[in-house]
């Protein structure tokens, strides 16, 4: 299959108790974006997961089903090491309902490559749309006494920000080997914010802007 973008982009999906034809959806939109994806689902009900198994099968990628549900971070995890054992050199972290837009992908890891030539970069993400607001949510970040919120206009496409959300967060593997994988101590909650710290702290930066849809 002809892909527009280089090998070694895997997506890491993470689901539980997803709407299947969201979830075929959204393997759709990716399907010319990244080398390969795996599903990691975490003991939904039903019996949905074999057609989307085939499918992911025909694509490179797997569908990894566990027997429990064992939460986000570990779920990631989990991903995250089906991908570094095939060699790929990037995940991309995604929900079950994210939608990337077209090119999405091609487009952060241009920013990437481009970002890392001036210093070490963590992780880039994509602008989220939030529906509520009929709008680009901001990257953020942390000050005292009041956080800044940051929008990215077209004479800032990519903007420092102190954590990215996991939905479209595109991460190298040399990055996760020295950061460290996602902390399996919290469930849901802060999996995504706890990392981007932990990467912060090690002198990384975390950039945002890349239109997500």
């Amino acid at each position: 299959m002809t892909r527009l973008v280089a090998d070694g982009v895997c997506a890491v999906i993470v689901a539980y108790c997803p709407d299947p034809g969201v979830i075929d959806s959204l393997m759709g939109s990716l399907a010319a974006q990244t080398a390969a994806m795996v599903l990691v689902d975490n003991a939904s009900p039903g019996n949905w997961q074999s057609a989307l198994a085939a499918k992911l099968a025909a694509r490179d990628g797997a569908l990894l089903a566990q027997s429990r549900n064992l939460g986000l971070a570990a779920a990631q995890n989990i991903g995250i090491e089906w991908a570094r054992e095939r060699g790929f050199g990037h995940v991309l972290l995604l929900d079950q309902d994210s939608e990337p837009g077209e090119g999405m992908v091609a487009a952060l890891l241009g920013a990437l490559r481009e970002l890392s030539a001036v210093g070490p970069v963590a992780a880039v993400g994509p602008r989220f749309h939030d529906r509520r607001e009929h709008r680009d949510a901001p990257f953020v970040r942390i000050g005292f006494p009041f956080n800044r919120k940051l929008w990215c206009d077209g004479s800032t496409p990519t903007i420092a920000c102190d954590f990215l959300i996991s939905s479209g967060m595109l991460i190298p593997l040399a990055v996760l080997d020295r950061v460290g994988a996602m902390d399996t101590g919290l469930f849901i909650d802060n999996v995504d914010l706890e990392w981007s710290f932990r990467a912060r702290a090690q002198g990384y930066t975390l950039h945002g802007g890349v239109r997500q849809r």
